[in-house]
């Protein structure tokens, strides 16, 4: 009988400690965040440089929005002029009913090698572009719009060829 009792104790002390754990296991996973890849495509349709891809990982938990963001500096050692430095930000990054939703900003800051004409100074250019998206997961989706620049000199006269145009960015979520 003292067998019986011992045997019941035990069984019952396992029982417990598995449901324990198995309930610990189910609260840990619902804060596990769920990762996406987000590779966007730049190209640059004047061909001023070559196309890149930039990609970013972007952590997911349900009920809180998610964050990437990256930086990229290039140019010559110790001269401004040429140089070009991207900023790509996700932000708010969320499962929706067609995949995610994100907010995404992109800056270009280029400093050109060459004046505008009749100047001295290099000409400093800078783009930005924010938007508010939604992905399917898998489809290549286009995010930039047609954008129209008009460069202006000092005296308020439009430049011609002055400002290279705008890239074209698409951006492909995947859940690797």
């Amino acid at each position: 009988m003292l067998r019986l009792a011992i045997l019941f104790l035990v069984l019952c002390a396992s029982g417990i400690c598995v449901a324990q754990s198995s309930t610990g296991i189910a609260q840990s996973a619902q804060f596990q965040p769920k990762h996406f890849r987000l590779t966007f495509v730049v190209t640059y349709l004047s061909g001023q440089q070559p196309s890149q891809s930039l990609m970013l990982d972007v952590p997911v938990i349900p009920g809180r929005p998610g964050v990437s963001s990256m930086a990229l500096t290039s140019g010559t050692a110790g001269h401004e002029e040429g140089s070009v430095q991207e900023n790509l930000r996700c932000a708010e990054v969320r499962e929706s009913a067609v995949g995610l939703s994100a907010d995404v900003t992109f800056t270009i800051d280029r400093i050109s090698q060459e004046p505008l004409p009749g100047t001295s100074e290099p000409v400093h250019n800078q783009m930005t572009f924010q938007k508010k998206i939604d992905l399917v997961l898998g489809e290549t989706t286009l995010i930039t719009e047609a954008a129209h620049a008009k460069p202006l000199g000092a005296n308020g006269s439009e430049q011609p060829n002055a400002l290279p145009a705008p890239p074209q960015i698409t951006v492909t979520a995947v859940e690797p």
